[in-house]
C-alpha cells in the first residue's frame, strides 16, 4: 500500500509520521497517531523483524494497525539515503534506538534537518541522549526503565522481590510522553516554522509518573515502600479482597463520601467517637484503621464479587470487580461502550482487540487497516520515492530491504 492510499479521517489527517524502531515505547507514538488519522510509516530493521512479532502476535495486531510497513537496513549507505528521502515528506520522525545511535550512524539532528528544516525529531531511549558516561548507550527494555526510574521499588510484596508494574507500564509511559511532546512541538512548528528535537528518556517519564512520592521523601521525609497488592499508601480498606465466590474486588475506602455511607454497609458507624464527622481515611496499624480493614474482609467473605461490587458502589465507595480478559469481553459496560472490536489484518485474519481510545465526537479515529506483514509495503513506498523496479531489486539483493 502507498501513502497516497491512506484515507482522510480524524484530527491528525495530513500529518506524516516516520517511526523507526521495535517493541513498544517508540512505536507507540506512531500507533496513537495512526488511530487518529496520521499517515504513519513504520520502519523495521531488514536484519530482523520487530521483536514484538515474536513476543506477542497480539501486540503487533493491536499496535501496528492503520500503519504502512517497510523494512530497511538504515546504517547502510542506501538505507540512510532512503531515510533522507522519506524525511523530506515527513512531519514527525520518531526513533527508539540506544542514546546516540543515530548520531553514531551519521544521522545527527542537523543532518536530519538538512533534509527537512521543519522536522520534529523525537528520540525515545532508556537513558536519554546525554548524561553520565556509561548510561547513555545502555540498552533498556520496559523493566529496565522501571527499575532505574524508581517504579519497581514501589511495587511487590513488602518482604518480597521488587516487581515492575505489568504489562509494559514504562514503555507506555514513555510513548505517551513522547506523543504529547511531538504534538506540542508540531503546534509550535506551525506557528514558527522551526523544527524541534525531543529527548524522551524512558526512566525520566517513569520517575515523573509517581505522584508526589519522590517529592514526599525529598522534602518531607516520608519514604514510600512496597505495599504489595494494596500499594504503598497503607490506607485501610484499600486493596484487593477475596469474596465468597473466590473472585476479587478492589475497593478504596478513602474520602468523606465513602466513609459517610460506606462504613454502614460494612457494619461500622460513622459520626461517633471512633469515626467522628469529617473522617476521610484510616491507616492500617491504627485502631480505627484495623477496624475498617477487618470489616471489609468480613463483608467480602459474606458476598459474591458481583454483590460486593454493587453494594459498595451504591454506597459511594470506589470499587470494581478485578477484571481479566475473559470478564472484560463479557462485561455489560464493556459491551455498551463497544470496547472490544474486530477488524481484519492484511492477511485476512479477523482480529479482536481494543477500540480506539479516547473517543472524539467530531473527528473520531477509525480502524481502516490491520497490521501489515513484515516488509509488506516495501515496493509501494520505494516506488513513491521514485525507485524503479530494477533499483528495488538491487536493494533487495544488497539486503538493504528484505522480502515480506
Amino acid at each position: 500500500m502507498k501513502k497516497k492510499d491512506v484515507p482522510a479521517f480524524g484530527p491528525l489527517q495530513g500529518i506524516r509520521v516516520l517511526s523507526v524502531g521495535s517493541a513498544v515505547a517508540g512505536p507507540y507514538v506512531g500507533s496513537l497517531m495512526a488511530d487518529f488519522g496520521a499517515t504513519v510509516l513504520q520502519v523495521e530493521s531488514s536484519v530482523g523483524p520487530d521483536v514484538s512479532r515474536v513476543n506477542s502476535k497480539g501486540g503487533i495486531e493491536q499496535e501496528r494497525r492503520n500503519e504502512l510497513m517497510i523494512n530497511l537496513n538504515i546504517p547502510s549507505a542506501e538505507g540512510k539515503e532512503i531515510i533522507r528521502k522519506l524525511l523530506k515528506e515527513t512531519d514527525i520522525f520518531v526513533e527508539n534506538g540506544k542514546g546516540g545511535q543515530y548520531a553514531k550512524w551519521g544521522l545527527t539532528d542537523d543532518v536530519l534537518w538538512e533534509a527537512n528544516p521543519k522536522l520534529i525529531i523525537c528520540h525515545v531511549s532508556g537513558f536519554g541522549q546525554y548524561g553520565a558516561p556509561g548510561y547513555i548507550t545502555r540498552g533498556a527494555w520496559d523493566a529496565i526503565g522501571q527499575a532505574f526510574g524508581g517504579y519497581t521499588a514501589l511495587n511487590g510484596e513488602p518482604d518480597g522481590l521488587p516487581t515492575p508494574a505489568a504489562p509494559l507500564t514504562g514503555d507506555y509511559m514513555a510513548g505517551l510522553h513522547a506523543a504529547w511532546a511531538c504534538l506540542a512541538a508540531y503546534v509550535n512548528m506551525l506557528r514558527t516554522g522551526e523544527g524541534e528535537s525531543i529527548d524522551c528518556a524512558q526512566f525520566e517519564t517513569v520517575a515523573k509518573a509517581q505522584y508526589g512520592y519522590c517529592t514526599d521523601q525529598w522534602n518531607f521525609g516520608v519514604l514510600r515502600s512496597p505495599g504489595g497488592a494494596k500499594g504503598p499508601t497503607g490506607i485501610a480498606g484499600w486493596g484487593p479482597y477475596r469474596c465468597k465466590d473466590g473472585r476479587f474486588i478492589y475497593c478504596c475506602f478513602n474520602g468523606i463520601g465513602a466513609y459517610r455511607k460506606g462504613l454502614k454497609v460494612i457494619g461500622l458507624t460513622y459520626g461517633g467517637e471512633t469515626f467522628p464527622e469529617g473522617t476521610m481515611t484510616s491507616f492500617i496499624g491504627t485502631p480505627n484503621g484495623d477496624l475498617v480493614e477487618q470489616a471489609v474482609i468480613r463483608f467480602c467473605s459474606e458476598h459474591t464479587a458481583a454483590e460486593a461490587d454493587r453494594i459498595l458502589s451504591e454506597s459511594g465507595v470506589p470499587v470494581s470487580e478485578i477484571m481479566d480478559s475473559s470478564s472484560m469481553e463479557t462485561n455489560a459496560h464493556y459491551k455498551a461502550r463497544n470496547v472490544v472490536v474486530e477488524w481484519e489484518n492484511t492477511s485476512g485474519q479477523t482480529i479482536k482487540g481494543i477500540k480506539i481510545v479516547p473517543e472524539l465526537s467530531k473527528k473520531p479515529g477509525r480502524i481502516w487497516r490491520g497490521a501489515a506483514r513484515y516488509g509488506e509495503d516495501n515496493d509501494d513506498i520505494l516506488q513513491e520515492l521514485g525507485y524503479t523496479e530494477a533499483e528495488i531489486r538491487s536493494l533487495r539483493e544488497k539486503k538493504v530491504i528484505s522480502n515480506p
